[in-house]
Parts: structure tokens; sequence; C-alpha cells
């Protein structure tokens, strides 16, 4: 229904300024304003800061225009350099004796990684920790597994060793203890670690858990230790610096013909990312690379790509009908939805099973 406002004479006009004039200073206007801290979005959040107040009549001039502007913009930056995670947080209320100004105070909240995880585990709580990312392992994971162990048997060496890092609530390395291979499991989130822990215990298998961020420089891999190290749905949390500060750690951990197996997402060749789309993906947990960057990440701690495939394709392929897909959200984040609505058509980034080989 369309509202008619009748139209007012200019005596009319003005008489209706000048109380609106006096009745702004018995109006008043508190709340939270609060978004992702994405350097690359500045001007949009400012254009919704200045229509925020002027929606409320508390509309910001001169000087106080200038430095919230500046305030605005310095803390979006400190939040992005901290954390993928980080939100900036304004709030406001009434402030003067008669309530007629405004008081504003911004303030950083910046979840690490874990807290994240943590978070997510309490918004459900329906389900059990193991079972948030499903609870079938990745078929590449076993398929590779199982190939690299019947080599090692053949050339009479020692039991094969995988350490599984990220290993959330076990799924693969349940599955490849069950194999009958070593397994060190790596998890920084302590929900997941001790649910982990708590399984192998449950069914007698022999991993071993250590709670730990591969992230931190504390978090130690032994050099040469591991023929097969896998990172499933890991690196997609990492950005760009993180991934390239881990590569030469987890490459140090392999054997001399040790196998990488990680997936992430890639970019579809000739595709030219704006920053936006840079930016957003490390807080929707779906960091991208182009095959040149991953390339020369992996070339300069002596990886090479050995074979890449598709996880969706792989995945659906060989897992039982009656378990896939793994979690609903699955077959959605992999074909790059978090970060591209699904209306725009196909995503330019796909999530990809990359096995590289130290060399």
């Amino acid at each position: 229904m369309t509202r008619i406002i009748p139209a007012m004479d200019d005596d009319e006009a003005r008489e209706r300024e000048a109380i609106l004039a006096r009745l702004a200073r018995r109006t008043s206007a508190s709340g939270m304003f609060a978004a992702p801290c994405l350097p690359s979005l500045f001007e949009h959040y400012w254009a919704q800061v200045v229509q925020l107040f002027e929606a409320i009549e508390r509309p910001l001039t001169g000087d106080q225009l200038t430095q919230f502007r500046g305030a605005l913009q310095r803390i979006i930056e400190r939040g992005f350099q901290t954390s993928p995670y980080a939100q900036f947080i304004l709030n406001y209320s009434p402030a003067g004796d008669d309530g007629s100004q405004i008081q504003c105070d911004f303030s950083l909240a910046m979840p690490t990684l874990e807290q994240e995880y943590e978070r997510w585990l309490k918004n459900d709580a329906a389900s059990a920790p193991n079972e948030l990312f499903g609870k079938i392992p990745d078929a590449k994971v076993i398929d590779l597994a199982t190939r690299l162990k019947a080599s090692a048997e053949a050339g009479a060496s020692s039991p094969l060793r995988v350490l599984d890092v990220g290993a959330g609530g076990g799924r693969n390395a349940l599955a490849l203890a069950r194999l009958g291979l070593e397994v060190d499991a790596l998890e920084p989130v302590a929900g997941l670690a001790n649910a982990l822990m708590g399984e192998v215990a449950r069914r007698g298998v022999a991993v071993n858990v250590t709670m730990g961020d591969v992230l931190q420089t504390g978090t130690v891999i032994a050099e040469g230790r591991y023929p097969l190290i896998v990172l499933s749905e890991v690196a997609t949390h990492f950005s760009h610096e993180q991934l390239a500060r881990v590569l030469p750690k987890l490459a140090r951990g392999l054997t001399d013909d040790g196998t990488l197996l990680l997936n992430a997402f890639v970019s579809r060749d000739g595709y030219r990312p704006s920053r936006v789309a840079v930016e957003v993906a490390q807080t929707v947990w779906s960091t991208f690379f182009s095959r040149p960057e991953l390339a020369a990440l992996a070339g300069r701690v002596g990886l090479r790509l050995v074979q890449e495939e598709l996880c969706l394709e792989y995945e659906a392929a060989r897992q039982p009908a009656g378990e896939w897909p793994p979690t609903p959200w699955y077959p959605f984040w992999a074909r790059g939805h978090n970060l591209f609505d699904r209306a725009a058509g196909p995503a330019p980034i796909t999530l990809y099973w990359l096995e590289y080989r130290r060399s």
C-alpha cells in the first residue's frame, strides 16, 4: 500500500522543521553495528555508518566526520592484519545532559581459528564433535595411504607413519589406524582433540593425539619422520602468508620421498580475483590459490605436484551412496559457493586434492 504524504506550503514546511528540531532533543538512539574487518570494503562500510547516523538524526559533520572516518579505517586495517575472523564493533549511545548528543566507541573482536571452531561446536550441540565434518574418511586419503602402505611393505621398510594435521574428530586418523598405520594426529581445537582422544580410547586404536596448532612456531614436526602428511579441509583456512609459512615445516617433516596430501581451492585459469574476493575468502574458509601461486610456494621447499583431482568428483564416485555427501554443506562449499553466491553461476574456484612429492 502506498502512503500518500499531503503536500505542504512553505510556511507549514518551516513550522514542521522547527518542531522536529526541538523534538530531536527528546529522541535518542543506541545500538551496535558490527562487520568483518575487510579493508577492501571500507568505503562500503563508511557509507553504511554515515547513513546510520543520518537515520537516527545524529549526522556526522566537520572535524567529527574526518576523525570518525580515520578511526574506522584504522581499526578495520588493524583487525584484518591480526585475524581473518576479526570484526569491528561500533557501539553508539546517547550522551550529553539531555541525551541529544551521541557517544561512539570502537572495539575489535578477534577470535582465533580455535575459538571459531569452538563456537561452531557450541552452536551445533546436537552433533557430536567427531560428526561435524562427517563420519566417513576421505576416499583420497585412504586410497593414497593404501597405495603407499603396499609399496612400503613390498620394500620391507618400517611401518608407514602418517601425520594428520588438523585431525578434527578423527574421521581420517581413526581409519588410517585401522589400516595398520602408525598415526600422529595434530589438532588445535580442544573440543575436537578431546573428542578424538575419547574415540581412540574407546576403539583401542593406535593414534597419538597432540593438541597443537601447526601454524605456531612452538609446534614442532620432527624432520624426515613421515612418508605421508595429510591436511584435509585445513589449508582452506590458511591465508596465503600462512601457507607460505607452514609449507617449509611440512616439507621438512617428510621423508626423502615423502608425500604431502592437501586439499585447497584452486582458481580457474585466467581468473583475476578482486581484492574483495581475496580478503573475504579468508573469512569464509575458502582461501584460494592460482596454479602458478601453488607451484611457486611448493617449488621453494622442494615439493613437486604429482597429481591433482577435483575433490567433489573424486569423493562422490568412491563413497558409499548412503553416506554421501558426508555433510549437507560439503558440496556447496567445495564448489566455492561459501564465497560466490550460487545464483551468479559456477564459482571461479573449486576444491582440489593436491598430491605433492618431496624431491
